[in-house]
């Protein structure tokens, strides 16, 4: 071997994930406390100001939606934005979710 090639370091590659957000400005503070994982709070805040849209870039072609089953029931990996936005929406509403599954 060369002088060259034991010098050489290591490639190092990162992997970025891009996400584009749509927000309100009251919601702002929060948004980007959600992004950064600092823990966020908002002292006033109406119920419907709070509009945040997410689309991330899809790198992979590996499937998006795999559910794995735990102990607590399923968990749900590598959903896309809309994937979980579009299961949220078939969702029933938590009252009625509450109903069906209270045993009173």
């Amino acid at each position: 071997m060369s002088s060259r090639s034991k010098l050489r370091q290591p490639m190092k590659v990162v992997h970025i994930k891009t996400q584009y957000v749509e927000t309100d400005a009251c919601s702002f503070k929060s948004v980007v406390q959600d992004l950064t994982g600092k823990d966020s709070t908002i002292a006033y805040a109406p119920s419907t100001s709070r509009v945040m849209k997410v689309s991330k870039e899809k790198i992979s072609a590996r499937p998006q939606s795999r559910l794995a089953r735990t102990s607590h029931g399923l968990q749900t990996t590598n959903l896309s934005y809309k994937e979980m936005d579009r299961l949220l929406k078939e969702m029933p509403p938590l009252d009625d979710l509450h109903k069906v599954l209270s045993f009173d």
